[in-house]
């Protein structure tokens, strides 16, 4: 990913970086040798019968009579192993992004998170030029505050994004949404069960920021991820818990991008969080223009960058699809009254992500009300 080019990029795993994991679908069990497929008495199952469980051999319809095969008929657990749920542990969003929490996981670790709320629409994550992946992504919150009460506005360590791997394309625009684990359906309030590896983008050795002296403030801290993931089932439904307004001492340190300000345990704790803007001061660039480049905005006093990546799309003249317009505003404003989105990494960069151009601000992009806009999302 170039720093000059524009994509759908979460900030997530890069080109050339996928892993594939394997089947997902149930395998029969064929480790049994003994007692055939329910027997008449002994009731053998697949697993080891009694000593003469039938003379079947595993997996028969037929597997013998089991009138020899004991009084108990083994206790095999028979039938299908969902390689999915294999090997996975049952834990929650805390657990995944607070390295403090009780219980904690690290990297590489399968993981099962039930109940999570998805907190945005699927998305196209990132596109391998080289393979043809397709990584497809949603962002969950936990349902619970740590301590096990309703979650009703975000928190620190309440979110993380899921990623899931489909099947590969000749191009970007031929990504085909319902060839990986997440709905393709799938809208904020859906309840989902959630599989897959812990991890972090980019891993170390893949690292390329932090090391040019022309971008002094790239940042070298990673992002916590659901990766690889085999299942995101629906199961229902839930309330969307409230943006988490952030205090103007958060804002200075979600703009911090080096490990020795403290940015590592600011951005394990808020990062893939939804989060709000509200009440701060617009900061210009070198230029005295609202928008600089690739259509970033700030938040004063200390720089915290707003950009457009989600919403962006190379070659379009589509209001929702094209950076803001706020110089165009007569007189300028000096405050944003609300900025929504999600705190990610994009580049080498942590910052704020809205996915929706003309309804995450206030004051409103100048586009965006000409065009009698109000929300750019179904």
């Amino acid at each position: 990913m170039g720093r000059t080019g524009r994509t759908l990029y979460l900030g997530l795993m890069t080109a050339g970086l996928f892993a594939l994991t394997g089947s997902l679908g149930c395998q029969e069990e064929t480790t049994s040798t003994t007692g055939g497929k329910a027997g008449s008495a002994g009731d053998g199952g697949s697993g080891a019968g009694g000593n003469t469980g039938g003379t079947g051999t595993a997996g028969s319809n037929t597997g013998g009579t089991g009138a020899t095969g004991g009084s108990t008929g083994g206790t095999g657990t028979g039938g299908m192993i969902d390689p999915c749920e294999d090997g996975s542990v049952e834990k929650t969003v805390y657990q995944v992004t607070d390295k403090n929490a009780a219980g904690a996981v690290g990297q590489d670790v399968k993981v099962r998170l039930n109940g999570v709320i998805a907190m945005s629409r699927k998305r196209l994550a990132s596109y391998s030029t080289t393979s043809g992946n397709c990584l497809w992504g949603v962002f969950v919150s936990a349902p619970q505050t740590a301590d096990g009460n309703q979650l009703t506005e975000t928190a620190a360590h309440s979110g993380v994004v899921v990623l899931s791997i489909g099947e590969a394309a000749p191009s970007a625009a031929e990504c085909k949404n319902n060839t990986d684990a997440i709905p393709p359906d799938v809208a904020p309030g859906d309840v989902l069960d959630v599989i897959g590896q812990t991890s972090v983008f980019p891993l170390p050795q893949f690292e390329k920021c932090g090391n040019d002296p022309d971008f002094p403030n790239d940042t070298t801290v990673p992002q916590i991820q659901i990766y690889q993931a085999c299942r995101a089932a629906k199961t229902g439904t839930a309330a969307i818990p409230a943006a988490h307004v952030l205090t103007a001492a958060e804002i200075t340190a979600l703009s911090k991008q080096k490990e020795a300000d403290g940015a590592a345990e600011t951005h394990a704790a808020w990062g893939n969080v939804w989060v709000q803007v509200k009440d701060a001061p617009i900061q210009t660039w070198q230029q005295g223009n609202i928008v600089g480049p690739f259509g970033k905005v700030l938040v004063g006093p200390n720089s915290y960058e707003v950009g457009d990546s989600y919403y962006y799309k190379q070659g379009s003249a589509e209001v929702c699809e094209v950076a803001p317009k706020f110089d165009d505003l007569n007189p300028k404003p000096t405050t944003w009254g609300r900025i929504d989105g999600f705190h990610v990494r994009t580049f080498c960069t942590w910052g704020l992500q809205p996915v929706d151009k003309c309804a995450a601000f206030s004051p409103v992009s100048p586009d965006c009300a000409a065009a009698n806009i109000t929300t750019c999302l179904p």
